[in-house]
């Protein structure tokens, strides 16, 4: 069954209602997935030229967004994957609710602004 970046953002709203380290965590990740998602989308869609960088994907699709003059956006994107690697890797550093409340409220706001 195909999903959507809503499908992400969704799940991460409802991961962060439990309130617990391991769901923010998981929320803080798929609140990322769904800005990241959603943002490549719409990188195809308005023909954002890719970037010619040995840099992994989630950086060559900011750095897209950063040449077509959309700054805001690439350092949301920025900022998100930050804190998404921090999720998934930084075990020993904790994910606060406020933080994984913030990236649903990230992404929710660059999906409604592209």
């Amino acid at each position: 069954m195909p999903v959507s970046p809503e499908h992400f953002l969704r799940a991460a709203e409802l991961m962060l209602a439990s309130g617990s380290e391991m769901a923010c965590r998981n929320s803080a990740s798929r609140a990322y997935y769904a800005a990241y998602h959603h943002a490549l989308q719409y990188a195809a869609k308005a023909r954002l030229a890719p970037v010619a960088t040995s840099t992994g994907l989630h950086r060559q699709l900011s750095l897209r967004f950063e040449q077509a003059r959309a700054k805001e956006i690439a350092q949301l994107l920025r900022a998100m994957h930050k804190c998404r690697c921090k999720a998934d890797y930084r075990l020993t550093q904790t994910i606060t609710v406020q933080e994984a409340q913030q990236q649903c409220l990230a992404a929710q706001a660059l999906m409604t602004s592209l």
